[in-house]
């Protein structure tokens, strides 16, 4: 992991890889002004399952301090790891089915499919992180 990001950022991501099984993965933290391209987009993940490395890339201005939009952005890039064999399933083994036309179709619909139900799921999942359980006295 990069050591441009603060530390708390590396110890998030270890915290959420074992929460969502994910301790086999080599998860690669990078910092990027504008990740993607887009100086609006505050993380995004490359996948290589075929040999379980991820490469995140959180905008550079991630802050100091813990603050829940990023928990909530780390979550999310978490997130799509987990669901990682489910995008190499559609891409590797439907998609090629499919002729030119139909695969750029139905590729872009599964990625405006995939994208909310994984904020849905980020959200989810945060969100029962800061429910506290009460103790028995």
């Amino acid at each position: 992991m990069s050591d441009a990001a603060p530390d708390w950022v590396r110890e998030y991501i270890g915290e959420w890889r074992d929460r969502l099984l994910l301790a086999h993965w080599r998860i690669h933290l990078f910092t990027h002004d504008a990740p993607g391209g887009d100086e609006q987009t505050r993380g995004m993940i490359e996948l290589y399952p075929e040999i379980f490395t991820a490469n995140m890339t959180l905008r550079s201005d991630v802050t100091a301090e813990p603050d829940d939009d990023w928990r909530q952005t780390i979550i999310h890039e978490l997130v799509h790891i987990r669901l990682a064999e489910i995008s190499e399933f559609v891409r590797d083994d439907v998609l090629p089915e499919l002729g030119p036309a139909a695969e750029r179709i139905a590729g872009a619909a599964f990625r405006r499919a995939l994208e909310p139900a994984v904020e849905a799921l980020a959200h989810t999942l945060w969100s029962l992180s800061n429910v506290s359980v009460p103790t028995e006295e």
